[in-house]
Order: structure tokens, then C-alpha cells, then sequence
């Protein structure tokens, strides 16, 4: 998150940017309905780059029909339809070529490492706040090494700002206030009898091989996503923090194609046992959470 007052200038290359802060508050611009914001601008930057580049459209683009909506029951997030060349073409900029959609790709991590960073600039009663949103919130983990791009350039009109914009952030959503606070969630789970420093524990770590079936969520777009779920009863661990950000990786992007490589038994079959699905979103630990491997 990084917030800049009313009347500052766009950084230039090579400064700092604005301030990085922990909590802002994105002002609502409805009291009723939708938890409308109005969205700035939407801009990019490089992975190893503090400084961003605007698309180049007028905010009206963004906020024209229903507006610029911030909605956890749509998965995905959606641009409108008149910004999608201008998405692509900043995105091949940044990304070395690489051409911007929604299809299944084979990427490298090389590849993955060029992927930019999507800001979200909203405005405060002050000024803007930029929501950055690293390729992790974005990009679907499909199996394979291979990746689908999940902000779709197709609303008619308006924006969609989905689940995946809210990934990693603790959300406050306030009407009384009209304003949604974002503050970087710090879901830390610890295991029993871990190392203090590393998180490792003797029962259990985390890792590409890790077993785990999976469930899903609806959004208001229709498409099911994965939650993570339980693989077997028999061990209960919870998540070492020392592999949380990856566990929330899985949770929002692997669960559904672990089960099916691994040939796991779904839901409600054999002895596997749901324990609990694990949000991107959690402010706190919820009780009981817990990774069965």
C-alpha cells in the first residue's frame, strides 16, 4: 500500500514513490448497495521497480455504469472492455514480450519473475492510495506449469475489483464510515514443537509433494475456485508461518490441481475429513486451522 496526499505530483524515475504505509482507507462513494470506490487509475510496474506506469485512460473509464465495485463474492477481477489495449500493451512492455490474456500458458520461472505488478489507485478523502497486486493474486496455477492471467479485460462497463485484488490485505469494510480500509494481512501460523526461527517442524513441512484435496467457492461471475482442504485425518498440523504466504498461494491457486494429480479421494469419500479452508483474506487465524498431510 502506498499513500500519496491531494496535489502531489506522479513520482519520477528512479524516486522512491509514495509513502508505504500500513492501513489506508479507499473513500466509498455509495451507502447502499455495492461498496463502490472510485478507481484513479490502473498502472503497472516491474517486479524490481518502485515506480509505476499509468495505462494512460481517465478515471471515468474505470467508474462509468455501476461503477468500480469492491466485491468478495466475484473470484476474478474484471477492466472494462476500453482499457484492454492499453492493458496489453503496457503489460508486454513489463512483462518482455509476453502478450496478455486469458488462456492457459507454459511459463518459465524466468518468464514469471518479468510478470508486473498491477496497482490499483484509488482515492482517499486525502488524496490515492496505490493497492499493489503482485502476480501471485493474478495468476491461476492451472498444473503442469501451466498459468491463466485472471483479470479479465470485459466488463461493458465499470470494474469488478474481485477476491483476487483483496488477496493478501485484511478488508474493512465500513458503510457507516463510507470508506473500505486495506491493511497486508500477516496470517502467521506457527507448529507445535517448531523451530522459533524457521517455523520447521519434525511432524510436518510444506512442500511441492504435499498431499491435499480440495474444495471450492462460488463467485457472483459463476467460475468455482479452489479452498484447501484436509488430505487425511490421521495427522493434524498446523501451518508452519515460515510457509504461510505459500500456503496461501496453494489455498487460492494449487488445491484443485493437487488433487487431481495426486489422485486424491474427494470430499465425503474414504476417510478424508474437511478441517477447515483457508482465505487469503483472514485477518486473524481462524480457530482450528489446521493442514493435514
Amino acid at each position: 500500500l502506498r499513500l500519496q496526499p491531494a496535489g502531489a505530483p506522479d513520482p519520477s524515475p528512479g524516486s522512491p514513490g509514495p509513502s508505504s504505509v500500513n492501513l489506508a482507507f479507499a473513500r466509498l462513494t455509495k451507502s447502499r448497495g455495492w461498496y463502490t470506490v472510485r478507481l484513479l487509475d490502473v498502472r503497472m510496474r516491474a517486479q524490481d521497480s518502485a515506480v509505476s506506469t499509468s495505462l494512460g485512460l481517465p478515471a471515468a473509464v474505470f467508474n462509468s455504469g455501476k461503477g468500480a465495485i469492491v466485491d468478495s463474492g466475484t473470484t476474478d477481477t474484471y477492466l472494462p472492455r476500453a482499457a484492454e489495449q492499453k492493458f496489453k500493451t503496457l503489460f508486454a512492455q513489463l512483462a518482455g514480450g509476453q502478450q496478455y490474456h486469458n488462456n492457459e500458458v507454459p511459463l518459465t520461472a524466468a518468464q514469471l519473475a518479468r510478470l508486473p505488478v498491477l496497482v490499483y489507485r484509488l482515492e482517499t478523502d486525502g488524496g490515492f492510495v496505490d493497492v499493489e497486486c503482485p502476480p501471485a493474486n493474478y495468476v491461476e496455477v492451472i498444473g503442469g506449469r501451466r498459468y491463466a492471467n485472471r483479470v479479465y479485460l470485459s466488463e461493458a462497463a465499470g470494474t469488478v475489483l474481485g477476491a483476487n485484488f483483496m488477496n493478501g490485505f485484511d478488508v474493512i469494510f465500513d458503510p457507516d464510515g463510507l470508506r473500505l480500509g486495506l491493511a497486508r494481512s500477516d496470517c502467521g501460523y506457527k507448529a507445535p514443537n517448531s523451530d522459533p526461527v524457521t517455523g520447521s517442524s519434525k511432524e510436518a513441512a510444506l512442500d511441492g509433494n504435499s498431499s491435499s484435496s480440495s474444495g471450492s467457492v462460488r463467485g457472483k461471475k459463476g467460475k468455482a475456485k479452489p479452498f484447501l482442504r484436509a488430505a487425511s485425518p490421521r495427522i493434524n498440523t498446523p501451518l508452519p508461518s515460515a510457509v504461510s504466504e505459500e500456503v496461501r498461494f496453494l489455498a487460492d491457486l494449487l488445491a484443485d490441481q493437487l488433487q487431481q494429480a495426486l489422485h486424491l479421494p474427494g470430499p465425503g469419500q474414504g476417510d478424508v475429513e474437511l478441517l477447515a479452508a483457508c482465505s487469503a483474506q483472514c485477518s486473524q487465524p481462524a480457530e482450528g486451522l489446521h493442514l493435514a498431510l
